[in-house]
C-alpha cells in the first residue's frame, strides 16, 4: 500500500541540493520505499556493520544517518568530525503514516542536514548543531 502525501509536503525546491540519506537498520522499511519513490537517494546498508562503520559512511558518502538509536545523537561518541548529519526519529515505528509525512514535512522546511542533529518528533522537529570535538 503506497501512502499519499499532500502535495506541499512532497514537493522540495527544485534549486537546491537535495540530501542524500542512510537509513539505520532499525528504521521502517516503508520510510526507504516513500523517499526513493519521490526521487530521493536514500540506502539501507547491510545488517550487522558497527555504528562507527555507519558513520564513516555517512561522511565518504555525504549522507545524514537516519536512525532511532540514542547514541548517533552523543557528541562525545560522535563528533561533527566523524558524522555527516543525523536524524534522530522520536516517532514510534509501528505507526508509518505518521513517520512518511513527518518525514517528508522535515525535507519540504529544511535542505541542510551537514553537522546537524536533527530530532524528528511527530509534531514538529528540533535542530541544534552536532559538537565539534574540539570544543569539547
Amino acid at each position: 500500500m503506497l501512502l499519499q502525501l499532500p502535495e506541499e509536503v512532497i514537493t522540495l525546491s527544485s534549486g537546491l541540493t537535495k540530501p542524500k540519506f542512510l537509513l539505520d537498520e532499525n528504521v521502517p522499511r516503508k520510510l526507504l520505499q516513500s523517499l526513493t519513490q519521490q526521487g530521493i537517494d536514500a540506502v539501507f546498508k547491510p545488517k550487522g556493520l558497527s555504528d562507527d562503520k555507519l558513520a564513516s559512511f555517512t561522511l565518504s558518502e555525504k549522507r545524514v544517518i537516519v536512525t532511532n538509536d540514542r547514541h548517533f545523537a552523543d557528541a562525545l561518541r560522535f563528533p561533527k568530525e566523524s558524522i555527516y548529519g543525523v536524524v534522530w526519529l522520536r516517532i514510534s515505528q509501528n505507526d508509518a503514516a505518521s513517520l512518511v509525512s513527518s518525514f517528508f514535512t522535515l525535507l519540504a522546511q529544511r535542505s541542510d542536514f551537514k553537522g546537524l542533529l536533527i530530532t524528528l518528533h511527530a509534531d514538529r522537529f528540533d535542530v541544534e548543531e552536532t559538537l565539534s570535538s574540539l570544543t569539547k
